[in-house]
């Protein structure tokens, strides 16, 4: 004897997809967010009053470096200069930036303004990083180089100074972080569409419809769907017979 058809048991792929691809989305669009708000929120007068808000002077003092964290984002700031000793000393870099955050000696220009953001939650999951470097005489030549970050054509900070002073949209995954946060928000993505799905389903019955494919079953649910096999012992659907003017 045939098993009973039960559809409950078959993966659900679509789904699945579906919710991967909402929790990778979700994991930009909570970043980006944070990172936006924090821009708009915090001001230089409020960041000596945070906890995490440390800095630093750079060896032989060729500069200072800050850093402070709210909201699931940390944020660092370099500032330096070329240092003038011969030959150049070592890296002069504190201990709470990261190594991806590059060196923090300008290499083209004189002077370097460096900005750095993660960002993320419930841990931090992208990063990027902004490089400008430019001359002591004003209107002189500058280097904007930025790496992990994107600037759509949209964005209101155009100009070079704001895209110092906003961290844009960062798009570089941190690990695990980036892991941890797509399998939280597909998982909660993933519930969402399961209810969703049963939800209609209920309608369906309710209705006196098949919960598979909708056809009409007149509320004979016990004698299952003739159209999709849904709820009867045979794998194999009985076509239905047309209804006249169908």
């Amino acid at each position: 004897m045939s098993a009973m058809t039960n559809p409950g048991r078959r993966i659900p792929v679509a789904r699945v997809v579906i919710s991967l691809f909402c929790g990778v989305l979700g994991v930009l669009v909570v970043s980006w967010g944070l990172a936006e708000w924090v821009y708009r929120s915090v001001t230089p007068s409020h960041l000596s009053e945070l906890k995490s808000f440390s800095d630093a002077r750079l060896a032989n003092d060729d500069g200072s470096a800050t850093t402070f964290e709210i909201a699931g984002v940390r944020v660092f700031v370099v500032m330096s200069s070329r240092s003038k000793m011969q030959p150049a000393p070592a890296e002069p870099r504190p201990d709470f930036l990261p190594k991806w955050f590059g060196s923090v000696r300008p290499i083209v220009h004189d002077h370097l303004l460096l900005s750095g953001v993660e960002s993320g939650w419930p841990m931090r999951a992208v990063r990027s990083r902004t490089r400008l470097e430019y001359t002591s005489t004003p209107g002189g030549p500058q280097v904007l180089k930025t790496h992990g970050r994107w600037d759509p054509p949209w964005a209101p900070w155009g100009t070079m100074r704001l895209s110092m002073e906003h961290p844009g949209l960062p798009w570089l995954p941190i690990f695990p972080g980036f892991l941890v946060n797509s399998v939280l928000y597909a998982a909660a993505a993933y519930l969402l569409l399961t209810l969703a799905v049963q939800f209609h389903r209920w309608t369906l019955l309710r209705r006196g419809r098949c919960p598979r494919c909708a056809y009409d079953l007149r509320h004979d649910l016990a004698a299952g769907c003739p159209e999709c096999g849904w709820n009867r012992p045979s794998s194999e659907p009985e076509r239905a017979p047309k209804e006249p003017g169908a």
